[in-house]
């Protein structure tokens, strides 16, 4: 921590030494440990630091009074794809200069003479007419261009409007770390940034890029498409024409009565997907319910792919990283706990985790083809060492019983900085070989003890667990576990004969 504090010292004091007064740093204000605004002659770039800075990129903001906002956006994701490649140094003064060359290469018309603009004329000119100057002709003609509907529109408009399905859009965005990703729109909460919990999935809306119907991209902010409310584009087609049109090519295709896939367009009839595996990690990486309450049944393929799954079931994960839970005393004191459960409401009895099946997760993965499955195991493999190494001595204490969105009962998990560094390296580990890591949330590490199930929710008419029913064990110590070895579970197949999930690999410590 205190290198990190004096790396970025140094760094925040290096960029006020170079732009003097258009360089205004603040320092310790909220979350952030020093917000820097340094002006160029279009722009005013503001670089919010915290203390994950710079092993995280700086959160970044754009203004201009001279550029419009789809200009800023632009030039916003510009510098959140340059910091990809800078995480770990100092990169405030380099994306200053690659601000600077993006706006000289790709918006020079929208340059304004600044001494001139502060210039006034002495004395009144009435009744003159004002002459425009070169630039401002050519930024007029350049604006002469439809405005384009804001990424904010298109999110009103799938909330609001009642003939549009939310689970029938996915949402592309720049993350700060990982890039371009894409994820489901009923996956996000579009409150207020300000306003949500730390683990729900919000983005700041200009690092949105597109919107999708399924496959078809329907607004697409880099090529100035809106195919939602047709306010630009070539075709200036609406949503509902959208619609139509995939729907009158899905009907059009052979395999179309037979769930088959056709070209790039996955065709199968909506089932509803209720599977209730002992596995939690859904509930957890699926905040707002996409991946919890809609699916496509699995399609039988001939290629490696395990599954020609829909669209959306792609998004979701299948595989996780675990510490296996195998001491005695914790497993007993979760088998008595559940017996206390049950007693109370019978019918939580099946929703309760089995004891051979105890876990806690590190983080999740999305594997759809052997050769994928063959690269994460190849990468763990190879890293062994050094991570057994790192897990030398860890112990995780379970104390207290807490609750995910009343729907999930977990043994908290009490532990110190060295298993969270530990997990921190066992995601880079996989980063590091190109793996995909489907995580979304701080890490909250806990030992699911029971889970409510689709059925019997309905059968009860409620999803939320009943604050009365774990009353009393709320403060009860479960146990130690040694962090022992390491697992590669995988959340569809059937569990092994242990009781335990199928694990394509397992690492001891």
């Amino acid at each position: 921590m205190a290198s990190t504090v004096e790396s970025q010292k140094s760094e925040v004091e290096a960029l006020s030494a170079k732009y003097g007064k258009e360089c205004r740093v603040i320092a310790d204000v909220g979350d952030f440990t020093y917000i820097v605004t340094i002006k160029l002659p279009q722009v005013s770039l503001k670089f919010q630091l915290d203390v994950s800075y710079p092993k995280l990129a700086p959160q970044i903001i754009a203004s201009s009074s001279i550029h419009k906002e789809n200009t800023l956006h632009d030039l916003t994701s510009r510098l959140l794809e340059e910091t990809l490649s800078r995480v770990g140094g100092a990169m405030i003064d380099s994306l200053v200069s690659v601000a600077s060359d993006w706006l000289n290469e790709v918006a020079p018309v929208m340059e304004v003479n600044v001494d001139e603009t502060k210039t006034k004329k002495k004395g009144k000119q009435k009744g003159k007419k004002k002459t425009k100057s070169k630039n401002e002709d050519v930024d007029e003609t350049l604006h002469k261009k439809p405005s384009m509907k804001t990424a904010t529109d298109v999110i009103s408009r799938i909330m609001w409007d009642d003939s549009l399905e939310k689970d029938d859009f996915l949402v592309g965005y720049i993350d700060r770390f990982r890039g371009l990703l894409e994820r489901s729109f009923a996956e996000f909460s579009w409150e207020d940034l300000a306003s949500v919990d730390y683990d729900v999935l919000a983005i700041p809306k200009h690092r949105i890029e597109y919107f999708k119907y399924k496959e078809v991209k329907v607004w697409d902010k880099p090529s100035r498409v809106d195919n939602v409310f047709g306010s630009s584009g070539d075709k200036k087609l609406t949503i509902q024409k959208v619609i139509a049109n995939y729907d009158e090519e899905r009907a059009r295709l052979p395999a179309a009565s037979e769930g088959g896939v056709a070209g790039n367009l996955v065709v199968q009839d909506d089932v509803s997907y209720d599977s209730d595996s002992d596995s939690d990690d859904g509930i957890v990486v699926s905040i707002g319910g996409a991946n919890n309450d809609c699916g496509y049944e699995d399609q039988e393929t001939d290629s490696d792919d395990f599954s020609s799954e829909s669209w959306g079931n792609k998004l979701r994960p299948n595989y996780f990283i675990a510490v296996r839970i195998t001491d005695p005393e914790i497993i007993g004191m979760v088998s008595h706990i559940q017996d206390v459960l049950s007693e109370r409401e019978p019918r939580y009895q099946e929703c309760c985790i089995g004891p051979k099946a105890l876990h806690v997760t590190l983080c999740t993965l999305r594997i759809d083809t052997q050769e994928q499955l063959a690269d994460v195991t190849d990468q763990l493999r190879s890293e062994a060492q050094e991570l057994k190494s790192s897990a030398r001595g860890l112990k995780l204490k379970f104390e207290g019983i807490d609750n995910f969105f009343h729907r999930v009962l977990y043994a908290k998990v009490h532990h110190g900085d060295d298993f969270t560094a530990f997990v921190d390296e066992v995601k880079l580990v996989l980063r590091t070989g190109g793996i995909e890591i489907r995580d979304n949330y701080d890490f909250v590490p806990h030992m699911t003890l029971m889970k409510v199930s689709r059925p019997v929710a309905r059968a009860m008419g409620t999803k939320n667990i009943s604050p009365h029913i774990y009353s009393g064990s709320e403060d009860i110590i479960f146990g130690e576990q040694m962090v022992d070895a390491l697992h590669l579970c995988s959340m569809k197949e059937e569990k092994g004969a242990d009781g335990f999930y199928y694990c394509p690999l397992s690492l001891p410590f």
